[in-house]
């Protein structure tokens, strides 16, 4: 990291390209992980993920409707 110049404390987030109707998608999964409490909420090779905590199995949301199962 000290050769692109940053320091060794500077967090780094590397984000996916997601065309504007999952990037919209994921916005909303991350608002109702937010409200819902949930852990987690990313992005894997343009698959929008979730989980309610470490030990929960993984949801995949394809659409505004999966976004319910985020309870």
């Amino acid at each position: 990291m000290n050769d692109l110049g940053f320091s060794a404390k500077t967090a780094v987030f590397v984000n996916e390209h997601l065309c504007p109707a999952l990037k919209k998608l994921l916005g909303m999964a991350i608002a109702k992980k937010r409200e819902c409490q949930w852990q987690f909420v990313w992005t894997k090779e343009g698959r929008i993920l979730a989980k309610r905590d470490e030990q929960s199995n993984v949801i995949y949301i394809q659409s505004e409707r999966d976004i319910d199962m985020i309870a």
